[in-house]
């Protein structure tokens, strides 16, 4: 029992330092501690002409949830299996192989079976025997790293000293990084029998994905899709391309240039090879066949050439441009680059981000840019910026970009709350005299009911939006919050109407 508990210390310490570390957590503190403000930010930011695309839902609190209790149950299962191992007692090999078998399901060995044969029918007989060849070292390091904690697990209980057992342990943990690395080793090899798609393979129903090389190692605080619940070792993390292969799986392929020279390709987009000569026009070719093209906000120039281009060749409104899970220093360098290739001023901006502004809050809210209909940049926007968010993001702008969903109502979420809305083109409107965000005075209760009334007008519910009203409407008893709503321009006497009348027309309440 103290080798399991061992691994559970372990794996929990890294799990903390993993989440502490992450752009997510930061952001997080900081949106608790505005509250309603950033909802407010989007308001002003929408009279200010700016397009708002807020992809918060009520269902995404849920899937947070359904997350974190499937990333700690398979970890429970496994640790209750050992517990019942070791209170029965069987052979040890049999124990391993009970064990083994639960952590080999992670890595989804009907498809890598699957994939293996296809490539032999296909004639890619080269890459399936390599993957074949990885895939076998994979599953046998897997079992001997699992014999190898059992056995730790049996030396302890037989009260063998600290170092006698500690070595087994260590030893076996890192026969299951192993595992991972040949198993993912050998997807790589399979994946380099995948047929081309791109250029003039590329269709409709694939996704564009351009990005700087520089960036293909980025990770990002997620549950790996790849290795499943041996994740847990390295703190939940995974590559940033292969989370958004992952979300699209089911709708299309990311398909991408593959970087020159390097000896496999790496997990996520299908990747094609092609000379530093044809690299343009076999994006050019690329981006004109597909509906979809997704971008990842980089540090060189690369990026500069395509959103040009994009917006030359009139493709402009098909490309969404991501800002990466970085720290926040990074994010807004990255974040300088993509507004000026977009014709948006930013010195004023670099003054106000600290300030509380709305501008300010905006810009740290940002998940991508995209491009609407009237050639307008529009702000996808979360209150937090962890994966969770990244797949709403995503899918909604390939819905939006593919005709399959209406974006959201310019202008609804700053009408909601009184302010007008100009209908004009994006300016550097970052200056501000007066500081709109004066919501910081309200008590609890207050700022729920507010946070919630703008959460309903943003969702379009006009129902709970006049259940709302009244809601607001009753905080002007609470002198700090009529000033703080006033100072909003907030149309109290509205809010008032509308109360009366829903008292009048709802006795009961």
């Amino acid at each position: 029992m103290l080798v399991v508990g061992t691994i559970v210390v372990l794996a929990g310490l890294m799990n903390v330092v993993s989440y502490l570390r992450s752009p997510d957590f930061g952001l997080r503190r900081w949106t608790r501690k505005w509250g309603i403000q950033h909802y407010v930010a989007f308001a002003h930011a929408e009279a200010a002409g700016i397009r708002i695309r807020p992809v918060d839902h009520p269902a995404m609190g849920k899937l947070r949830r359904l997350a974190v209790i499937r990333s700690t149950a398979l970890p429970v299962v496994l640790i209750v299996a050992a517990v019942v191992l070791l209170i029965r007692e069987p052979p040890w090999w049999l124990s391993s192989l009970v064990l083994w078998g639960i952590l080999l399901w992670q890595f989804s060995p009907h498809l890598m079976i699957g994939q293996i044969m296809r490539g032999r029918r296909s004639g890619r007989a080269d890459a399936a025997a390599r993957g074949a060849g990885y895939t076998m070292l994979g599953w046998s390091s897997l079992f001997v790293g699992v014999a190898t904690i059992w056995w730790s697990v049996r030396l302890c209980d037989a009260g063998a000293g600290l170092w006698q057992w500690a070595i087994q342990l260590i030893s076996g943990i890192a026969l299951l990084a192993a595992a991972g690395l040949a198993t993912s080793t050998a997807k790589r090899s399979l994946a380099t029998g995948t047929p081309a798609r791109f250029g003039l393979n590329a269709t409709r129903d694939d996704i564009l994905f351009l990005r700087s090389f520089n960036d293909d190692a980025m990770r990002f605080r997620a549950p790996n899709p790849n290795v499943g619940i041996l994740g847990i070792f390295d703190g939940f993390t995974v590559r940033f391309e292969e989370l958004l292969a992952f979300l699209v799986s089911s709708e299309s392929p990311l398909i991408a240039i593959g970087k020159p020279g390097e000896p496999l390709p790496e997990r996520g987009a299908v990747r094609t090879y092609v000379s530093d000569d044809e690299w343009q026009s076999a994006v050019e070719e690329s981006a004109k066949r597909v509906d979809s093209i997704v971008l990842v906000a980089g540090v060189t120039d690369g990026l500069k050439w395509e959103l040009t281009h994009l917006r030359k060749w009139g493709l402009a409104q098909k490309a969404t441009v991501l800002l990466p899970p970085v720290d926040e220093s990074q994010a807004w360098n990255r974040l300088h680059r993509v507004l000026g290739q977009l014709g948006i001023g930013f010195d004023e901006v670099e003054r106000e981000k600290e300030t509380g502004s709305w501008l300010g809050v905006l810009l740290r809210t940002v998940t991508a840019i995209g491009v609407d209909e009237e050639g307008q940049p529009c702000f996808y926007v979360s209150d937090r910026r962890d994966w969770i968010s990244f797949g709403a993001t995503i899918l909604m702008s390939q819905q939006i970009v593919r005709g399959e969903m209406m974006p959201p109502e310019h202008g609804s979420i700053a009408e909601f709350i009184g302010l007008q809305v100009r209908d004009s083109v994006l300016t550097p409107i970052a200056s501000s005299t007066v500081d709109p965000l004066a919501l910081d005075g309200l008590d609890d209760t207050a700022r729920r009911a507010v946070t919630h009334a703008v959460e309903l007008a943003a969702a379009g519910d006009a129902e709970g939006m006049a259940a709302e009203h009244l809601l607001v409407a009753l905080l002007a008893e609470n002198h700090a919050a009529t000033a703080a709503l006033e100072s909003l321009n907030v149309d109290m006497i509205a809010l008032r109407s509308a109360a009366d009348e829903l008292v009048r027309d709802m006795p009961d309440r």
